[in-house]
């Protein structure tokens, strides 16, 4: 199954953007046909970022064809837990009492991973605060378990 487009590691990825045998938009491309087919069923994303992780994408692909990447990661899509802070996307804490909450700055590990030209594609579900319930996500290898099941 990992074989599969749908599966598919980002370190294969990865070694073809460096000859040009793919890029990191393709790639996201790849990822967002995925994630449209699946998104209804397994509800992982509480915020998704598209457009800015297109824009992302675009820039890693120019650094990549340049051969000026800022790391091993350039250009790998991330999904940040809704409990750490991104200053381009809600942090909401998986709580309505924190709903539309907009952070000021990202969390040192969000910095990081932008600084390396991975890029964020959004927020994925929590329980509220991470610890009260389960959130709606389900376990994409079997629909009636939550991910931790």
């Amino acid at each position: 199954m990992t074989d599969s487009p749908a599966c598919e590691p980002f370190l294969g990825a990865s070694k073809r953007f460096a000859d040009a045998g793919d890029t990191p938009r393709a790639y996201l491309e790849r990822r967002l046909a995925t994630i449209d087919a699946r998104e209804k069923d397994i509800k992982a994303f509480a915020y998704l970022d598209i457009e800015g992780a297109r824009a992302a994408a675009d820039a890693s692909t120019a650094r990549w064809n340049a051969g000026r990447t800022l790391s091993a990661i350039d250009g790998m899509p991330v999904g940040i837990k809704d409990v750490f802070d991104t200053a381009d996307m809600p942090t909401e804490l998986g709580t309505p009492f924190h709903k539309g909450r907009r952070p000021e700055r990202d969390a040192a590990h969000v910095w990081a991973l932008r600084q390396s030209g991975a890029f964020i594609l959004g927020k994925t579900v929590t329980s509220q605060f991470a610890i009260f319930g389960e959130g709606p996500t389900r376990n994409p290898l079997d629909l009636d378990r939550t991910p931790g099941a």
